[in-house]
């Protein structure tokens, strides 16, 4: 179409569209993030356009992709600085951030009907869903690397890429899938090894919009490209210059995207081969757009009606998906944890696994919970059904809700706290203090701290566990270049039990350690050092160090750089 005719048609919708009343939010309006923190709007069916009359910017805002909820009248946005999906009231003012922790957000996409956002984190490598108001964090996918989502709630289908290149065989590709993360082959769409893609659309459940990087010895960029759902090949709707895409959208026959420059670009999209023209522009270099549609967000799925679903009721073509967050599900759709299970934290991550399960039949009692980073200690308090963990960054004790959903800052703990322990009976908390190697105590309100055991500098303790029903503690340490376990009752007096210190071999590492009130056992997580690829066993044993069992080994290839365990 012609810049001629773009023009004229603008114009057209300009006279039909009514006269906004000052102070009100228009039908539809377009949203964009800028790169001087702020989120700007303007309209969508004026030509020419300008900011919209009565809305300010949204301001210290950094975001990279945007969307938003008709119902509620509010945007979401992913801030890639904080590591936070954040919401907000369009015209301001209620803000606040409903899932955290993330290491590299990088796309997000709202479900209106079933109240569900989908999320990536590109570093973590994860596809993830949780409610609305963020709670119940649930992993879709693992070992993916998603850069664009693209949601058709009413019929259960999502769309996401893929840039996952781990051998030379590998493609990048755009996944089909049911909305609860199962994947319906063959890919969409395939690239190749070296294609970034951006900026996935929807049009009507059967057309799918996407940018794609090309490059070549005389120029690169950017092709904006369209396929029907029963169409082989792809088509070329238009080509760009310039080497970033952020993020794109679909209304009304038009193509929207930014690409960081000031320009909020457009194109019609159902072209072939059609030359882009400026839409707006903005003051600052633009990141993310979005276009509120206040009629667009209706129908049903079904999640629509009552879906007895515990936790997250997932949408799929034909029926609905119960899923759980955390806990096993059940039968009746609801979430139950297991009397025991095993939380462990790779740094950025904590998961979870049932203690009754062997190596054989391991799965996630959990999806992985992302706290962002730092976390080395971790313990569970059962009289606030709280998570702590120690971020070894900062020095924070931290609680976590069970279903990963916020985070609360408990205090400044001063130190490097290597090792974490809840006395639930007396609610003090025991820690290990790597510089002054010694094993603490310290009351719920900081008021009371004292050494209990000082080790004298013969051995560094690092992970911490009691047992309050027998008043024992166990500690993980290194001496001479050993890792061991060892006891002592919880005041502190050095045990004379000849089993303990229990030692492990030189190449063993040994990470983290875990005791279960309910079983009476130990639980540990180690590492072979003398092992190409570096994999985790997950073993435990009884309290006098005997009938140990395997619970996960390196044949499972879950990777753990280094972390923490513990058994809740």
């Amino acid at each position: 179409m012609s810049c001629t005719c773009f023009v004229a048609l603008l114009a057209a919708l300009t006279l039909k569209s009514s006269r906004q009343v000052e102070g009100t939010i228009p039908e539809q309006f377009l949203a964009f993030s800028q790169d001087d923190s702020k989120i700007g709007f303007a309209y969508i069916d004026r030509y020419p356009t300008a900011s919209v009359t009565g809305m300010n910017p949204l301001e210290d805002v950094s975001a990279t992709q945007l969307d938003y909820d008709a119902f509620s009248q509010e945007l979401l946005w992913a801030d890639t600085n904080k590591g936070v999906i954040s919401v907000d009231m369009i015209q301001g003012g209620h803000r606040r951030n409903i899932a955290e922790g993330f290491a590299e957000l990088s796309a997000i996409a709202v479900d209106w009907v079933s109240r569900l956002i989908y999320f990536s984190d590109h570093l973590e490598e994860i596809l993830g869903v949780a409610r609305l108001d963020g709670r119940y964090i649930k992993t879709l996918q693992e070992s993916v690397a998603v850069s664009s989502i693209a949601l058709d709630p009413e019929n259960g289908i999502m769309y996401w890429t893929d840039e996952k290149l781990i051998s030379s065989n590998d493609k990048a590709r755009i996944v089909r899938s049911y909305m609860n993360g199962h994947m319906q082959p063959p890919p969409f769409q395939t690239f190749d090894d070296t294609t970034k893609v951006r900026g996935l659309a929807l049009q009507n459940s059967n057309t799918v919009y996407w940018a794609q990087y090309y490059s070549s010895f005389l120029s690169s960029g950017w092709t904006i490209k369209r396929k029907d759902t029963s169409s082989i090949l792809a088509t070329t709707v238009t080509t760009l210059t310039e080497n970033t895409f952020y993020q794109m959208v679909l209304h009304s026959g038009f193509l929207y995207w930014v690409d960081g420059t000031t320009s909020v670009t457009t194109v019609e999209s159902s072209g072939i081969d059609e030359q882009s023209a400026n839409f707006y522009t903005s003051v600052a270099a633009l990141t993310g757009v979005m276009v509120y549609n206040s009629t667009r967000q209706g129908g049903s799925n079904t999640c629509s009606s009552s879906s007895n679903c515990g936790q997250l009721c997932l949408p799929t073509p034909n029926y609905r998906v119960c899923a759980c967050a955390y806990g096993n599900l059940q039968a009746n759709g609801s979430c139950e944890a297991p009397e025991d299970y095993l939380m462990v934290t790779t740094d950025t991550v904590i998961r979870a696994f049932d203690t009754n399960i062997t190596k054989d039949r391991l799965n996630d009692v959990t999806a992985p919970r992302m706290i962002g980073s730092g976390a080395e200690t971790l313990e569970y308090d059962q009289n606030t059904d709280t998570i702590l963990y120690c971020d070894h960054m900062l020095g924070n004790l931290v609680g976590l809700e069970p279903d990963g959903s916020s985070r609360t800052l408990i205090r400044w703990m001063g130190t490097r706290v290597r090792g974490l322990a809840v006395d639930w009976s007396s609610d003090l908390i025991y820690y290990t203090d790597e510089e002054t190697q010694s094993i603490n105590v310290v009351s719920r309100d900081g008021k009371k701290r004292a050494i209990i055991l000082d080790l004298n500098g013969s051995s560094s303790p690092t992970e911490i566990v009691v047992d309050p029903e027998s008043k024992m503690m166990f500690w993980l340490e290194s001496y001479l270049l050993v890792h061991r376990i060892d006891k002592s009752p919880m005041t502190g007096i050095q045990s004379s039990d000849p089993v303990f210190p229990k030692s492990f071999a030189v190449s063993t590492s040994v990470n983290a350690l875990a005791f279960s009130t309910h079983s009476k056992r130990l639980f540990w997580t180690s590492t072979n050092n003398y092992l190409v690829t570096e994999t985790f066993t997950i073993e435990s044993c009884d309290q006098a160090g005997n009938n140990v069992i395997v619970h996960a080994d390196g044949s499972d290839s879950i990777a753990i750089p280094f972390g923490e365990v513990k058994v809740c």
